[in-house]
């Protein structure tokens, strides 16, 4: 490779290297084209979550057991300060539902997600329809 070529190769990484900042600032900035802050105008993505550790029980009729950890999501911060306050009713409902399940409902396909469906379910049965948006699996063992 001859020193011109060498050069003009740089000379191209370092614009390349450039339009990609110049792109990238423009993205994240803050502002829209009319010099208005658009930060206002977005909306909350993440939903408040509670942390609701791990649910260790046995399955119905079984010597089989279910452990399960994870993640509840609801609606806004008014249900998630009652899930806090009410955390043992929470606790309740969720180990009535997985003490509810037999052996073969929990070798049956597509068990996890409608276990999933159930809780979330139950909960927004207790709690006012809509209160628990999703709930997500940290840890799901049945032995």
């Amino acid at each position: 490779m001859t020193k011109n070529n060498k050069l003009l190769l740089w000379i191209t990484m370092i614009v390349v290297l450039a339009a990609a900042a110049l792109i990238a600032y423009y993205m994240t900035s803050s502002s829209n084209a009319n010099g208005q802050d658009i930060t206002a105008n977005k909306t909350e993505i993440f939903m408040p979550t509670v942390k609701d550790g791990s649910f260790v029980t046995n399955l119905k009729d079984s010597r089989h057991f279910l452990k399960v950890t994870m993640v509840i999501e609801v609606a806004n911060g008014a249900i998630l300060d009652e899930f806090t306050s009410k955390d043992y009713m929470v606790n309740d409902i969720i180990v009535s539902v997985l003490s509810n399940k037999t052996d073969e409902e929990a070798a049956a396909d597509g068990f996890q997600s409608k276990l999933k469906n159930e809780i979330i379910s139950a909960l927004n049965k207790k709690f006012g329809e809509g209160a628990v948006v999703n709930i997500y699996f940290n840890e799901f063992v049945i032995q």
